[in-house]
């Protein structure tokens, strides 16, 4: 059983929510497992089937005879526990049993970060951003903690009211270090995500990437960076289409700030010209 709940939990880790619903099934059709069955709900929580996440979360719950549930749960169990509770936007539940686990594993990267998820589902970014911090500090190897480094950071610079560090300069050199950090992580560990988790994972990377060119000015940058992504046609697709939707969203508010390019209709009609582009190159891999 410590074999397949490694697997299962892996799946979980991959946020292959799908496939761990399916094993989940074919596992409880052999035996009612209370493991099995937490990772159910949270399967159920993250594919959109929240009621029957929380029927039979509380099902789970009512078969406890401890009245103080995560300390009937053990450690991984209640770990299980706190993503349930975050996958229901449940934050409050969640960071109680955070601060149980914690306790006993102050150290832990994977905690860390979930409680510091919860610190930002509840607008307190600056917890957040030390929580995140800490975490990746003490296991560098989570690109997905990186990322979510560099996406608030880059909230900083573009959402007032997200903004929660007032040097600039510091905040995009941050960015890019993070970046730099997790691009070597990303390489060096791709093999063992999945297919699906390692194109999700990409894809923000890249978004990052060129959200933070076009804040620096750099859109020649970031034009002539994509011409290096050709030789594969889906991930230059792919590229396209997230400075496409940079422009679109962001493009005129930053460069009238940094006086790189005048007037909104420039960058209006870059966005359209390469969200032209992206479409073309969607025909072309569709007609092979």
């Amino acid at each position: 059983m410590d074999s397949t709940l490694t697997l299962l939990r892996d799946l979980a880790e991959q946020q292959e929510y799908q496939a761990l619903y399916h094993a989940c099934c074919e596992q409880l059709l052999q035996a009612e497992t209370r493991p099995v069955q937490l990772l159910l709900s949270l399967a159920y929580a993250q594919i959109g089937e929240q009621e029957a996440a929380r029927a039979l979360l509380h099902r789970v719950q009512n078969s406890v005879v401890s009245s103080s549930l995560p300390c009937s749960l053990s450690f991984l169990e209640s770990q299980d526990l706190s993503a349930i509770y975050l996958a229901l936007s449940e934050q409050e539940n969640a960071e109680s049993v955070l601060d149980e686990l914690l306790q006993q594993s102050p150290d832990n990267a994977l905690l860390i970060a979930r409680k510091a998820y919860c610190r930002l589902m509840q607008h307190d970014r600056l917890a957040a951003y030390d929580l995140y911090r800490r975490a990746f500090a003490l296991d560098n190897s989570k690109v997905e903690i990186a990322i979510n480094l560099c996406l608030m950071l880059l909230a900083n610079q573009t959402d007032k009211d997200a903004a929660f560090l007032s040097d600039t300069s510091l905040v995009m050199t941050q960015i890019q270090s993070y970046l730099a950090q997790a691009d070597r992580q990303f390489e060096r560990n791709q093999d063992r995500y999945s297919a699906a988790h390692c194109q999700h994972l990409r894809s923000q990377l890249n978004g990052i990437r060129i959200e933070s060119w076009l804040l620096e000015g750099k859109l020649a940058h970031a034009e002539h960076w994509l011409q290096t992504q050709f030789n594969d046609l889906i991930e230059y697709r792919d590229n396209v289409l997230l400075l496409a939707d940079q422009l679109c969203r962001n493009g005129g508010t930053i460069y009238r700030r940094s006086h790189v390019v005048s007037g909104g209709e420039t960058i209006t009609a870059r966005a359209r010209f390469l969200s032209a582009t992206g479409r073309i190159v969607s025909s072309t891999i569709s007609s092979r």
